[in-house]
């Protein structure tokens, strides 16, 4: 989803992308300079960082482009480095903002965002989206679209009771249905099988001990967010 919306936006815009979360909030500022292209000298100092990083958001402003940061996998940033984009949303010029930020991640980041001490934080998300699962017969559709892709025979590899089983250990989260339905592939190949049966996907959910990340899961954290949202609204900037 990240890659085609950058695809769609071109030239449009100035994308930062930060994939990696194990970073001290000085690290954080410096590798988001560097995927903006801002050249950094050695041994900057933070204020003159983030000095340089404005007017670097303000040259992309004013050749008509929008900056767009985007933090992947922010389900496991800490708490400093939260405060630190939090910090970033403020960045503007003449009244205008000058970077739109996005946090993507998994389940865990609304459980995250719906704490009090973050409250600031979720006070300037403007927009929260969550994409759901896929359904059973849009996993069965993803499975056979892959495998028809390949070049093989869906149907006769991946028949319905099996993708069906697949959605039933992994609740149709794509990451998981490549992982689950791949391991299942090898175990059929090991037996000589052709197809891959529910026995096959059982064995594997076994063997690996395999748990999906929303197994159990109730609607809790995206409830406390939306309401901790709603009653910050008033209070937002």
């Amino acid at each position: 989803a990240v890659q085609d919306a950058l695809f769609e936006w071109g030239q449009k815009v100035s994308v930062a992308l930060i994939t990696n979360s194990a970073l001290t909030r000085q690290e954080m500022l410096e590798e988001i300079c560097l995927r903006f292209g801002v050249n950094l000298p050695p041994g900057i100092s933070k204020p003159r960082m983030l000095t340089l990083l404005e007017q670097h958001l303000e040259a992309v402003r004013r050749r008509g482009e929008h900056a767009v940061l985007l933090i992947d996998e922010a389900q496991n940033l800490d708490e400093a480095l939260l405060e630190e984009i939090r910090m970033l949303s403020n960045v503007e010029h003449l009244g205008d903002k000058l970077l739109q930020i996005f946090l993507i991640g998994q389940p865990e980041l609304e459980a995250m965002l719906a704490r009090p001490e973050l409250r600031q934080l979720r006070q300037r998300i403007s927009v929260h989206y969550r994409l759901n699962p896929l359904s059973p017969e849009e996993t069965a559709a993803y499975l056979h679209h892959h495998l028809t892709i390949a070049g093989g025979d869906a149907d006769a590899i991946m028949p319905a009771e099996t993708s069906r089983e697949v959605y039933r250990i992994t609740h149709g989260i794509p990451r998981e249905i490549n992982t689950v339905a791949a391991q299942a592939m090898l175990v059929a190949f090991a037996e000589g099988a052709h197809t891959v049966t529910p026995a096959h996907v059982r064995a594997v959910q076994k063997e690996t001990e395999f748990r999906s990340v929303i197994a159990g899961e109730t609607d809790a954290p995206v409830e406390a967010f939306q309401a901790a949202a709603r009653a910050s609204a008033w209070t937002a900037p």
